[in-house]
């Protein structure tokens, strides 16, 4: 059997472009990002709660122990942040090691793993939460911060992926695997995030990556194709 020619290959993250390229050659690749769909995914300007969300599988590549560890400290005994509360969306094989953490912490009341929720909870979910944090330690577009922006969550993030060509001068980016960093950038978010400035940031990667506007630059593609 021959080897299958293609005349564009789309990736969605800079970090597949090396091995692709090589394969394909420079000319044939085609960076699109993800979308997110603005008409669901969008601010219903409810009255937020001190939560903090994390959505994706129990699985060791979203870095929910470094989440949890973090959590643990910036809630400590006598900190201006311990009313906050931890939920984490998902479902996988490390529920119950996450579940035992959390207790090891003595956090276990103010963890939730909630587990797998539809598209309408998970709507809510992000609507009625503070911050949404990407505590991945690899990812190659994470749509769920996508959903999360658009729906006018803060947002604290691990420098993986293509999340910084996402958000280039957004303050709130930390390093993977690390919970003392993770911590403080949520404890930074918390007491100073600029409505003006990191607001803007992330409704301009909104507009940037709207469904409709990621749709654009397929059918272009394609339309040049013909």
């Amino acid at each position: 059997m021959g080897a299958f020619v293609f005349d564009q290959v789309f990736i969605i993250s800079p970090d597949m472009r090396e091995v692709l390229v090589a394969v394909h050659g420079e000319d044939k690749i085609v960076n699109t990002y993800n979308g997110v769909d603005t008409d669901f995914f969008n601010d219903k300007d409810l009255s937020r709660e001190k939560k903090i969300i994390a959505v994706g599988s129990l699985k060791d590549e979203k870095g929910f122990k470094y989440l949890i560890e973090a959590y643990a400290l910036m809630t400590k005994q006598g900190s201006q942040f311990s009313d906050y509360k931890l939920i984490l969306v998902g479902e996988g094989a490390l529920r119950e090691s996450l579940e035992e953490l959390a207790s090891q912490l003595g956090v276990e009341n103010e963890v939730s793993l909630i587990g797998h929720k539809g598209q309408e909870e998970l709507l809510a979910l992000y609507n009625e939460s503070e911050i949404f944090v990407l505590s991945s330690v690899s990812e190659g577009f994470p749509k769920v911060l996508l959903e999360a922006m658009a729906c006018g969550c803060k947002v604290v993030v691990t420098k993986v992926g293509c999340v910084e060509s996402i958000l280039p001068s957004y303050r709130f980016v930390v390093c993977p695997a690390n919970a003392e960093q993770l911590a403080s950038s949520l404890e930074s978010c918390i007491a100073s995030f600029d409505e003006d400035v990191d607001r803007d940031i992330l409704r301009s990667v909104i507009t940037k990556h709207s469904w409709d506007k990621v749709q654009t630059q397929y059918s272009d593609k394609y339309k040049g194709l013909l």
